[in-house]
């Protein structure tokens, strides 16, 4: 009999167990990213506001179904949950379908997420799916929205190659499967010089997060402060979750990326550019590299993550590199309208990188 239970500390083992044999996981709801959003998520308060809830389904002492959540305290506006926050994080139930039955224990999970939104007196929660893995018939059903929100995830399948290819012919295989601009501007970039190398310094780090403030100050978008890489460094691994791949010309440094690892997939994460130096098209070189490695690792997939649909131009980029659409939503469960009357700044200062209603429905 499936029986639901907070993680314990005890069940973090059969968590993971859980976790590496789910195809459709993510680096998003791995213990370690866990670990990095208890960190970023209250770097800098004086008190915790922040509090982690994984709840997970139980089949003796198995784990074969959870869904991860945090909580947002707000004595003022009311608290919040999330599965999941931060920006571009992925949640939603995940079921091991092989061990148990798929739809009573996603029933289960979700009816103990929602008890969980009724115990904090959550004023409004969003449960974000994976592309990878969307049902969206289920959350329709159970997730009770009074709002949805929906991103483009752009995946890309790796192509296979056989066991022990050399650096060459999974270039190639990666070449044949992307479009023919894209393998335009990598060859651009080769022929000018660039070259492409990675490292886990903390001086590399550094120039990584400030290159990526930099540029988004220049086309007005928020950026990731230090907190989030610092975070980073300290709950990932360097080389085994995650790498910094760095893009030189003449010795000098035109581009960065940020890669994680997690089971069969690659999640691209931090991509920077100089802009001064964009003509030797720095990023097309980097992703293809990083590419190569992510094959040559075991990587079966390449996550893009989610593109917003005024992102034309970021989502043309993804495209060309042999990406699959996958949509994926964000049901919002408002038990109070309260938060519909706030502005979005208001909503963005009191609840930092939580999702809380869309900013459409406000005024309304």
């Amino acid at each position: 009999m499936i029986r639901i239970e907070r993680l314990a500390i005890e069940r973090e083992p059969a968590y993971e167990t859980f976790f590496a044999r789910l195809p459709a996981s993510s680096l998003f709801q791995s213990l370690r990213y866990r670990s990095f959003l208890r960190k970023m998520l209250d770097a800098g308060a004086d008190a915790p506001t922040v509090e982690d809830h994984y709840l997970v389904a139980l089949e003796g002492d198995r784990v074969v179904g959870a869904i991860p959540a945090f909580v947002k305290r707000n004595p003022r506006h009311g608290n919040v949950v999330n599965s999941l926050p931060f920006v571009g994080s992925n949640g939603g139930v995940m079921v091991d379908a092989t061990a148990v039955e798929y739809e009573p224990t996603f029933r289960a999970l979700i009816a103990a997420f929602h008890e969980l939104c009724d115990s904090v007196d959550a004023v409004s929660s969003t449960i974000v799916n994976r592309p990878i893995d969307p049902d969206d018939a289920l959350y329709d059903a159970l997730a009770e929205a009074t709002a949805t929100d929906e991103r483009i995830g752009q995946v890309t399948t790796l192509p296979a190659t056989a066991e022990g290819a050399t650096d060459e012919e999974i270039d190639a295989a990666v070449m044949l499967h992307i479009h023919s601009k894209t393998r335009n501007v990598v060859r651009k970039a080769m022929v000018s010089g660039v070259t492409v190398r990675h490292d886990g310094e903390l001086e590399t780090m550094r120039w990584l997060a400030e290159a990526h403030a930099e540029g988004a100050r220049m086309i007005g978008a928020p950026a990731k402060p230090w907190s989030v890489f610092e975070a980073i460094r300290e709950h990932f691994r360097y080389d085994d979750d995650y790498r910094v791949y760095v893009a030189e010309k003449d010795g000098e440094r035109i581009g960065g990326l940020l890669v994680f690892y997690v089971n069969h997939v690659a999640e691209y994460f931090t991509p920077v550019t100089i802009a001064e130096h964009r003509i030797f098209q720095p990023q097309s070189l980097l992703c293809f590299r990083a590419m190569r490695e992510a094959r040559r690792r075991g990587c079966t997939h390449w996550n893009w993550g989610g593109t917003a649909k005024s992102q034309t131009g970021v989502y043309d980029f993804k495209s060309r590199w042999g990406t699959s659409d996958l949509r994926y939503r964000y049901f919002v469960r408002e038990r109070r309208s309260s938060l519909r009357a706030l502005s979005p700044q208001t909503l963005l200062e009191e609840y930092p990188y939580f999702f809380t209603v869309p900013f459409s429905v406000l005024g309304t």
